[in-house]
């Protein structure tokens, strides 16, 4: 979920909306926070004010902790507010492949992690009466009679993990499948106003600054230094790096997580043609879907298939590829909003949390959590199990050609750019070559080699 995601340079403008269909449909203007306007001192920094980041900021607030979360646009607007808002454990085809590569005890702790962060995110709107569309749905899903096999040994690996799933062989789609998976007492919910709630209630007892984008963090004195664009300077303990991908080149994210784009659309919808729920098939490219609103006032929220950011081609087929499904399948034959979204996508399926490395004891990241941020991130919980998701991580998997098609084009782009050296193809060669020891053993399901040390991650001590 992206930073701000406008069509890739080269796609043609007429098929693209110019507004979030989230903050479109979410009425009334947002509370402007303002810019810090001079500097300050602080036990946390947070740095974005997506899902993962207010989260964070609202768990150390209520910790004791004197926090000032930072973003360099709007609250809402970016990754959190441009995705299709589900709620959800249900990942597509994913616990199988958990258990097979890491066991179902870690399986086991992933999908804890998502159940625990549908009941956290329930529990607050519940508390705090935050008027954002929460409502629960069950989420599905589906396939042909091809991905029978599969979806049946989804359902398998789900109820071993104690996932709230049953097989069904029919939905409330308009259409017949062969064969479906559904959890229950899943959610979904408008994630524009459910961020703004969050960061009203984060800015009850911390500070909360848009227009703050943060250009530079680095260590004085036993204090982080975070320095903004504009010039006013946040000294603090400990940073937590909630930015899609991590503004710190500590960890080396670019070459653990690669970025992934799809197109969305959004398009009203008979309400006698929609379906209850949330959906994702099993086909290639894959349709992820879900209905917003009440009433005759009815949208279908549609991502369509996966493809290389920056690819202009793939980027315009797979919107008209969506564009005719939902057509065809829901009469949602002129969509009023059309958008990219942007996602990185670690390459062990898990996300990254913790210190971003052994070199700085506090600094922490957040990252590498695909399309799942909405449902994963549940900082109380994530000391318990952070050995799983540590940051620092660079675990063996089973060989998949990923890791090194993916990773080297942002290996190349990070050294043409790297400070103070040329965009020359022999800085390209340069850091392609350093990295590509531990990429290859990745990708070969090898161990990394002991070049360096890494500490276990957990959260900061000041979640305790």
């Amino acid at each position: 979920m992206t930073a701000d995601a406008e069509p890739s340079i080269g796609a043609t403008p007429a098929r693209w909306s110019d507004g979030n269909f989230w903050a479109r449909v979410s009425g009334a203007a947002p509370v402007a926070y303002a810019q810090l306007a001079s500097d300050q001192e602080a036990d946390v920094a947070v740095v974005g004010a997506g899902i993962v980041g207010l989260t964070a900021a609202q768990a150390l607030a209520a910790a004791g902790k004197s926090v000032v979360v930072l973003e360099a646009r709007r609250i809402g607007e970016q990754a959190t507010g441009r995705s299709t808002a589900k709620v959800s454990s249900q990942h597509g085809l994913i616990y199988s492949r958990l258990i097979r590569d890491f066991g179902e005890k870690q399986a086991g702790i992933y999908a804890q992690c998502n159940e625990a962060a549908i009941a956290h995110i329930a529990s607050l709107v519940e508390r705090t009466g935050m008027d954002c569309g929460f409502e629960r749905k069950p989420a599905y899903i589906y396939g042909q009679s091809d991905a029978a096999a599969k979806i049946e040994e989804e359902a398998r690996a789900a109820s071993r993990l104690g996932l709230p799933a049953q097989v069904v062989r029919e939905t409330p789609l308009p259409f017949e499948v062969a064969v479906a998976l559904r959890f229950d007492n899943q959610a979904q919910f408008n994630p524009v106003l459910y961020l703004r709630g969050l960061a009203a209630e984060v800015a009850r007892h911390a500070g909360v600054h848009e227009g703050c984008r943060v250009v530079k963090i680095s260590k004085e004195g036993g204090r982080q230094i975070v320095c903004t664009e504009a010039g006013p300077v946040l000294r603090v303990r400990d940073v937590v790096v909630a930015t899609q991908m991590p503004i710190v080149s500590d960890g080396l994210f670019y070459t653990r997580a690669y970025p992934i784009s799809h197109p969305m659309l959004a398009g009203r919808i008979d309400p006698a043609r929609a379906p209850d729920g949330m959906y994702i098939s099993t086909s290639s490219p894959s349709h992820s879907f879900r209905v917003h609103g009440s009433g005759s006032e009815l949208y279908m929220v549609a991502v369509g298939g996966t493809y290389k950011t920056g690819e202009t081609k793939d980027e315009q087929g797979l919107l008209l590829e969506l564009e005719q499904f939902v057509g065809r399948e829901f009469g949602v034959d002129q969509p009023e909003y059309r958008w990219i979204n942007e996602d990185f996508q670690p390459m062990d399926g898990l996300p990254f949390v913790g210190r971003a490395s052994g070199s700085d004891q506090h600094v922490y990241v957040a990252t590498g959590f695909g399309r799942r941020a909405a449902s994963f991130l549940l900082p109380s919980k994530v000391r318990a199990w952070s050995s799983r998701f540590m940051a620092n991580r660079w675990p063996a998997i089973t060989m998949r050609p990923e890791p090194c098609t993916e990773s080297v084009p942002c290996v190349r782009t990070w050294a043409a750019w790297w400070p103070g050296m040329r965009p020359t193809v022999a800085g390209t060669v340069l850091a392609t070559v350093r990295d590509f020891p531990v990429t290859a053993r990745y990708c070969a399901g090898l161990p990394r080699r002991p070049w360096r040390k890494h500490r276990p991650s957990a959260f900061p001590k000041c979640c305790a």
